[in-house]
């Protein structure tokens, strides 16, 4: 296969989806800075667009934008080929999609509940299933650092089910992936500070709520670790909250 990209000795590949704003915004401008070679993914082109043309800015690597939805299944697929086509391997998966929780648990539809589903879990599994190559022939290439695959899961309790599969789709990955050098971290964070949590506004405040860019450093402190080492889950919390286990 004739790749777009010009392989380097010390290169590193990364796909971030949701990366046009929040969580995934902020990873996707982290890793450009560490130098990390990026394929971006959003739904819309239009704010994708923006996005590449502020890490472009920030330092001197290739950024790749594909617009798909992760609700359906082709665009999926085609973030992976477009992906594979440009760079060929994959050191860092970023699952940063999702609905968010814009609204109580209560006044959700079936559709609602539905398609959160689809971009926040159901996508998840597909892209790590069609994924998996790339990052295996990553950690082959450099072991010592191996590749990761990083799932920010929604924290509070209106997103428990998703933060479980997600949770189990990462701790099945670690147990079948150990021989082949791909670890993979759930991130849990709690109240964010962006719009999907606005419908908690009068329960916590902006200021009380965990920072988009404190989880975009839990993201970078992963990815500096070695190869051997797994975390499978991470929780993070504001101040003076109630932590569910796990």
């Amino acid at each position: 296969m004739s790749l777009q990209y010009e392989h380097t000795e010390d290169a590193r590949y990364a796909l971030v989806t949701g990366a046009s704003r929040g969580i995934g915004a902020e990873v996707a401008e982290r890793l450009a800075t560490e130098g990390y070679q990026l394929t971006v993914s959003a739904r819309h082109e239009a704010t994708l667009a923006d996005s590449v043309e502020r890490l472009a800015r920030l330092r001197s690597v290739h950024v790749h934008s594909e617009a798909v939805n992760l609700a359906v299944q082709k665009d999926v697929h085609r973030l992976v080929q477009s992906h594979k086509y440009q760079y060929g391997e994959l050191d860092v998966l970023v699952l940063a999609a999702g609905m968010g929780n814009m609204s109580r648990t209560a006044d959700l539809s079936t559709w609602d509940a539905d398609i959160r589903f689809t971009v926040g879990v159901r996508s998840a599994f597909l892209l790590v299933g069609a994924c998996l190559p790339m990052l295996r022939r990553a950690a082959g290439r450099n072991p010592g650092r191996g590749a990761r695959v990083i799932a920010v899961a929604p924290g509070p309790e209106s997103g428990r089910a998703h933060k479980d599969a997600l949770v189990s789709l990462c701790e099945k990955l670690n147990h079948d992936e150990a021989d082949n050098g791909v670890t993979a971290t759930t991130i849990s964070p709690g109240e964010l500070d962006n719009e999907m949590t606005m419908w908690q506004e009068g329960h916590v405040t902006t200021e009380e709520m965990v920072i988009s860019a404190d989880v975009a450093d839990v993201v970078v402190a992963l990815t500096q670790l070695s190869g051997n080492l797994v975390a499978p889950n991470i929780v993070l919390a504001r101040q003076n909250s109630r932590v569910l286990p796990g």
